[in-house]
């Protein structure tokens, strides 16, 4: 039936499997078998604590992209999945509350995807059912659109992102974990701290699909 079903996205849709090329629809099962080898990358940015679903490479990477880039409804499973683990690795207190980096509307139209809100809001689905109270809330929102910073460095993604976030509004019972899709220099997740701090919100920790290695 799968391979039916692989052939039909090749020859109908021309889908293929992001990690490997095969013939696919999101990630083939040798490559979902990889991203679940994938391990756990623990480490501290912006001087929280850091959980990552993986190093920022192979399948993981280009699963990644594909999400970000390619309107990857079909890879949210498969990255959601990376999330909790990450988020039980992080071991927060509970209750606990997801707050995922916000995503200029004019890009999530462009990608058809929210990839932090989306990964952010499945998990906590799932951890949910499973007794864990996770909660999601969008509490941090742009004040202006900062530019992609996909090729900048270090320096310039973050005076690109600084000041570009406010807290919305609201009590938070506890502290709060920041969600994003991948961390690299922690430029946006140190603005995101800086924003919430500035309403006296306490965050405690961060999680992320992945990171590169040389910063984990």
């Amino acid at each position: 039936m799968r391979s039916t079903i692989n052939a039909l996205a090749e020859l109908v849709f021309g889908a293929c499997c992001p990690g490997c090329a095969t013939p696919a629809f999101g990630l083939c099962l040798d490559c979902r078998q990889e991203l679940r080898r994938t391990p756990l990358l623990l480490g501290q940015c912006a001087g929280i604590p850091v959980a990552a679903g993986g190093a920022y490479a192979g399948v993981l990477r280009q699963a990644v992209l594909a999400a970000k880039e390619r309107h990857g409804l079909a890879l949210l499973g498969p990255l959601t999945a990376l999330l909790e683990d990450a988020l039980q690795a992080l071991r927060p207190s509970l209750p606990a509350l997801l707050v995922p980096v916000p995503t200029a509307p004019e890009r999530v139209q462009q990608r058809g995807i929210d990839l932090p809100r989306d990964v952010a809001l499945r998990a906590a689905r799932k951890l949910r059912a499973a007794g864990c109270d996770v909660r999601v809330r969008a509490g941090l929102k742009l004040v202006r659109t900062p530019l992609d910073q996909a090729g900048l460095g270090a320096v310039a993604r973050r005076d690109n992102v600084c000041g570009a976030m406010s807290w919305r509004s609201g009590e938070v019972p506890g502290g709060v974990i920041i969600v994003d899709d991948l961390i690299t220099t922690g430029a946006t997740l140190t603005e995101a701290v800086r924003a919430c701090a500035a309403s006296g919100v306490a965050v405690t920790g961060a999680v992320c699909l992945a990171r590169p290695v040389r910063n984990a």
